[in-house]
């Protein structure tokens, strides 16, 4: 299921984003943003949450059942990818099978352009 907003690449680096400037609720993320997810299932959801955020008022909280997706605005043209550097707080609830994955994506239509570069293990609930 896809939810899109066409928008042109970033136009400059560095980038951040808080999620603090955004209405909280489900099926909300950050302007720009896709949200993915590989199920039809009404039991996956993301939305913008004020439940125990590590810093600030708010967080994105993912409540999955499948494979879903926070794909962030296309970096600016020419940008290497060796370049790039990402920096987030991950807490994930439970210590399962569930896992954060962080990868690069030529074609945010296609997941399978999706490369994953490193992933983060269910850590019970600790930031």
């Amino acid at each position: 299921m896809w939810r899109e907003r066409v928008c042109e690449p970033l136009a400059e680096l560095p980038y951040a984003e808080g999620f603090e400037n955004m209405p909280s609720g489900t099926g909300t993320e950050p302007l720009c943003w896709q949200f993915v997810k590989t199920s039809t299932s009404s039991s996956d959801k993301h939305y913008v949450s004020t439940s125990s955020p590590h810093s600030g008022t708010q967080c994105m909280y993912f409540y999955p059942y499948s494979y879903q997706y926070l794909i962030s605005p296309a970096m600016p043209a020419g940008t290497d990818p060796a370049d790039l550097e990402i920096s987030f707080w991950g807490k994930i609830s439970n210590s399962g099978s569930s896992r954060i994955e962080v990868g690069l994506m030529t074609d945010p239509s296609d997941l399978n352009s999706f490369r994953q570069l490193t992933f983060f293990a269910g850590n019970g609930g600790t930031w």
